[in-house]
């Protein structure tokens, strides 16, 4: 199966959260989702949800695209990854924990998953942890867009490229 991990902003007209977060994190996008070809997983304040590709494709316009092939992952496997994590809610102050840490004003966020919480960048850390051979480092609740990011250019090219 491929999995793409998109980077993305909203199509809203005045999406300041996500102005907020891009200005912190410097990047030009402020969320990322996991694309399994028919249903594009991710954490919203919503909590952690599937949605199809078309309805995603109104919502948020994609900035870049990560994908890699995983020839024995199936949508099933997917749907119990989604079914282990959709009782997580999404928590805001997390992404204020990440944008303080960001920022060199705290070392560590207090406010994360081992509270019950996910955020969209810490969701694609947990999927590569529990999914595949990867390791991840022990504490996701730190992981922001920047390192979620270095962390899937870091990867070999021959796993995982650009599309």
């Amino acid at each position: 199966m491929k999995i793409k991990v998109h980077c993305l902003k909203p199509n809203k007209f005045f999406p300041i959260f996500s102005w907020i977060i891009r200005i912190v994190q410097g990047l030009n996008y402020s969320h990322v989702a996991l694309d399994f070809g028919q249903d594009i997983l991710d954490a919203t304040i919503d909590g952690v949800h599937f949605t199809s590709v078309d309805k995603y494709r109104e919502k948020y316009k994609i900035v870049k695209t990560y994908w890699f092939e995983m020839p024995d992952y199936t949508m099933a496997d997917a749907e119990k990854f989604a079914t282990r994590h959709r009782d997580a809610s999404y928590s805001i102050s997390q992404n204020i924990g990440l944008g303080l840490k960001h920022l060199g004003i705290i070392k560590k966020n207090p406010f994360g998953r081992n509270r019950g919480k996910l955020v969209c960048s810490e969701l694609v850390m947990v999927f590569f942890d529990e999914e595949t051979e990867w390791d991840i480092a022990d504490d996701t609740d730190n992981y922001d867009l920047v390192i979620t990011e270095k962390y899937l250019e870091a990867i070999d090219a021959s796993i995982l490229s650009r599309y």
